[in-house]
């Protein structure tokens, strides 16, 4: 499959109709796959992703094909799409069949997962050092980079200690992730220099020979755990690490500087972390104020929110809209407007909708930037989106200058490529990746919450 969203979208229409076979044979593939990567710069790793829902049966017909690739120095990874969570014995066996033409060792370079869980844990992972497959694809020499304090794309790095050490880093205590730091967007030295409540400083970091600003090196007291509490901006964690204390800025100013994390208690003239800061579904549920929402987070992992979109909690429009994901329609707070959409194919041609499984049965849903279509200003104000032609939409990091770049919090300059990417992409290893797909009927039945699977495949 090659081309435009348009043209893609025509090919996968061919595809539903005109499919190859009944069951999964994969012999051809290979071939073509074998062909693609003759033209492969020997500088670029060169990997394979096999995708099936089946199991594939001309395996005794691949040797020619895997020989071919394996003098390639092709590494074949491969995903089995399970259609529920349920493992049933047609996974099974389409695992038995794709694990051995996977590369040694099979186990690392297998998964077996819902069709929703591809594009976080295979296609983002493929970019991500922290994931199974990312750190079998990272280049030699950026784990040493990275345990160098050398900046990386934020979300990357999995616990505070790590973020702390990143120059361009700071840690949310809310959503106990790691996120840019307001330094970043300084492109000159003296707004860099008067921005003291975000700790910045004009200077040259680890991987970088030009001064630009950075977050100013706080807590570095190594295992000196004495002169980490003695320090009142610091605290001692459970690894026995000298972290940065959340929200304990002196005074109502500085702490309204981090309006995502902190709040002022003006009685007791303290600076505190806001509510909902539940890590565990149950107790978030338990607090009124609080609802457990999956989708939140770190990917996979779920945060707690405060509730959104409950009528008989949000009983006024100002309370309700404050909530992107709702809308105040009929005098009650409701979902968005998407839900007309009552099919994946109508909701994911709609250019401000997209199909939303966090809900069961899934639904049509507005997009995040959609949500800010008729009020501009708050689109550009934004860091993910930008308006274009009377809408707003997902803004295109590629597109970035770096200055822009590094004033996008979704976005991450890559200094030494010389190029913006969004977070997730910032650190992608160099290399040349070739995706076969199943293209037997079944993956026209219904995967999960998506009643199409070759439908799901072109959203993911």
């Amino acid at each position: 499959l090659t081309g435009d969203l348009k043209e893609l979208q025509e090919d996968i229409d061919w595809h539903e109709a005109n499919y190859i076979q009944g069951s999964t044979f994969i012999a051809t593939g290979l071939n073509w796959a074998g062909a693609m990567f003759a033209f492969s710069p020997s500088t670029r790793q060169k990997v394979l992703l096999i995708v099936t829902d089946g199991a594939i049966k001309d395996t005794a017909a691949l040797a020619p094909a895997t020989a071919l690739l394996t003098s390639q120095g092709v590494r074949v990874f491969g995903v089995v799409l399970r259609k529920a969570a349920v493992h049933t014995k047609l996974d099974v066996d389409a695992e038995a069949a794709l694990k051995p033409i996977t590369s040694d060792d099979h186990d690392d370079h297998f998964m077996n997962v819902l069709i929703d869980e591809m594009p976080g844990q295979v296609l983002n992972g493929i970019c991500d050092p922290n994931s199974k497959w990312g750190q079998l694809l990272m280049p030699a020499g950026a784990q040493q980079e990275k345990q160098a304090g050398m900046h990386m794309p934020c979300p990357q790095h999995l616990d505070q200690a790590g973020c702390a050490a990143d120059p361009g880093c700071v840690w949310s205590s809310v959503g106990l992730s790691c996120v840019d730091s307001p330094c970043v967007a300084h492109c000159e030295e003296p707004k860099c220099s008067k921005d003291t409540l975000n700790h910045c400083e004009w200077k040259v970091v680890n991987g970088t020979t030009e001064p630009s600003c950075w977050v100013a090196s706080l807590c570095a007291h190594g295992d000196d755990e004495a002169a980490c509490d003695a320090d009142e901006q610091c605290a001692w964690d459970r690894k026995k690490k000298c972290v940065e204390r959340p929200c304990n800025q002196p005074n109502e100013v500085e702490c309204e500087a981090d309006p995502a994390v902190c709040e002022w208690l003006a009685g007791k003239k303290t600076c505190v972390e806001k509510p909902c800061k539940h890590t565990a579904p149950d107790d978030c549920n338990s607090d009124a104020a609080c609802e457990w929402d999956a989708c939140a987070g770190v990917v996979g992992g779920g945060a707690c929110q405060k509730k959104s979109c409950d009528a008989t909690v949000f009983t006024d429009e100002v309370a309700c809209t404050k909530d992107t994901r709702c809308s105040w329609v009929g005098g009650a707070c409701a979902q968005e407007p998407c839900a007309i959409h009552s099919g994946e194919r109508c909701c994911n041609a709609d250019g401000d909708c997209h199909w939303d499984i966090s809900v069961s049965p899934a639904q049509c849903s507005l997009t995040y930037c959609a949500t800010m279509n008729k009020d501009e200003p708050k689109c550009n104000s934004d860091s993910a989106c930008v308006y274009e032609q009377n809408k707003c939409v997902e803004k295109e990091c590629g597109k970035l200058s770096e200055c822009e770049c590094k004033k996008d919090t979704g976005c991450f300059w890559n200094g030494a490529k010389q190029f913006c990417a969004a977070d997730k992409f910032g650190q992608c290893p160099t290399l040349d990746l070739v995706l076969l797909v199943d293209g037997s009927g079944s993956m026209s039945q219904s995967f999960g919450r998506h009643p199409h699977g070759f439908e799901a495949m072109m959203e993911m």
